[in-house]
């Protein structure tokens, strides 16, 4: 809708003046200012467990750059391999693919992530309105080999996997088992610890 220009500009004006005149008037004691948001704290990745809390919070917050440093790149260590993700035989037939690197992965969840923002990556791209992830609890095992090779303090798990994307009226749940393989890394003086394979698994 059309609006005068003379009667936009007038509106504006006495907005600005009884944000100053109001500014002035109050006392710092009596303004309403808006709860700060409590601050969003990442695990350290000295432990696999670590790996998990952080994958979640990551989803939670939408925050790619926390993701990506979980998933092992071949500047980790001296293992000379990525991160991968498996699918099932059956998902792998549909999907045309039977696993997928490091880099396609964080594209992916990256572009989700900001489709759930309301930026989506693409015009294409469905604006998602949340998109959560559940991972359960279970132990950690050794891992004695990995990549066909021996694996010293590598360690494997497999949980339940659940994400629930909302988008208008419609939605998209995964119920899944994934098995998770960590690896550690050296930074510094620090061991840390990366996701280095993530099957999907049947259930």
């Amino acid at each position: 809708m059309l609006r005068h220009p003379g009667k936009t500009t007038l509106l504006m004006a006495i907005a600005i003046m009884l944000s100053y005149s109001f500014g002035c008037i109050l006392s710092p004691e009596e303004e309403i200012r808006p709860d700060p948001k409590p601050p969003v704290n990442f695990a350290p990745l000295t432990a696999p467990d670590s790996l998990i809390h952080n994958l979640v919070l990551a989803y939670q917050e939408l925050n790619i750059q926390e993701y990506s440093k979980l998933l092992l790149s071949t500047d980790d260590g001296d293992y000379g391999q990525e991160y991968y993700w498996f699918n099932q035989a059956e998902d792998a037939s549909a999907l045309e693919e039977e696993s997928y690197p490091r880099d396609i992965d964080i594209a992916r969840t990256g572009n989700m992530f900001q489709a759930a923002k309301g930026t989506p990556a693409k015009p294409e791209h469905q604006i998602l309105d949340s998109c959560e992830l559940e991972i359960t609890y279970s132990t950690w095992t050794p891992a004695d080999s990995l990549w066909n090779e021996p694996c010293e303090d590598c360690w494997e798990t497999e949980r339940g996997y659940f994400i629930k994307i909302k988008f208008g009226d419609d939605s998209i749940t995964g119920d899944d088992r994934v098995k998770f393989y960590v690896v550690p890394v050296q930074v510094g003086d620090v061991t840390e610890y990366r996701i280095a394979i993530a099957f999907d698994v049947l259930k």
